[in-house]
């Protein structure tokens, strides 16, 4: 079984995402994609995203340690256009949305308690990295 993701397009138009304030000509929307990697519910697999973004995990420039994970956000944001407000009031609204998500989790009757812990700790670590920015 395959569960259907999300991918970047260009667009004429954005649905819903009219108060972003876009510093590039471009405009983005998002468009469902066909995810063949069911092996990343594997506790062995932590996996943060398929597609790379903002460098994320990659040595860039020199540096002695990869991009972490709000380094890439930032750099995924500025490749995007979109300005730090923008980028702050998408955040808010992801963090207000998935605020109850670690009891969703718990409620999983068919996920081992192990599953739940792994997905809960992932959860809680990049919330706070988004919080940080």
């Amino acid at each position: 079984m395959s569960l259907p993701g999300l991918g970047l397009i260009l667009s004429p138009e954005i649905f819903g995402l009219s108060t972003i304030k876009w510093t590039r000509t471009e405009r983005f929307d998002f468009s469902p994609v066909y995810d063949p990697v069911p092996m990343r519910a594997y506790s062995i697999h932590n996996m943060l995203n398929v597609m790379p973004f903002g460098d994320y995990g990659d040595y860039i420039d020199g540096r002695d340690e990869p991009v972490d994970f709000t380094l890439a956000v930032q750099r995924f944001n500025q490749a995007l256009g979109l300005d730090h407000n923008s980028l702050i009031e998408l955040v808010n609204e992801l963090l207000n949305v998935t605020a109850d998500f670690c009891e969703h989790i718990n409620h999983l009757k068919r996920v081992p308690e192990e599953n739940k812990k792994n997905l809960i700790q992932i959860h809680k670590k990049i919330k706070n990295s988004l919080s940080s920015l």
